[in-house]
């Protein structure tokens, strides 16, 4: 299954959202959920 996430009009910087998106790319969900809840970046 291939899951998809578009964010528009958001206001937070392409780096930053980036940054965190090669964190969790390619990680099961349980696996990111843990790495998003741990992480220490404000938005």
């Amino acid at each position: 299954m291939i899951a998809v996430a578009k964010g528009r009009y958001l206001r937070v910087s392409p780096t930053k959202i980036r940054q965190v998106m090669d964190l969790v790319r390619g990680k099961t969900v349980p696996v990111a959920q843990g790495i998003l809840l741990h992480l220490n970046k404000p938005t």
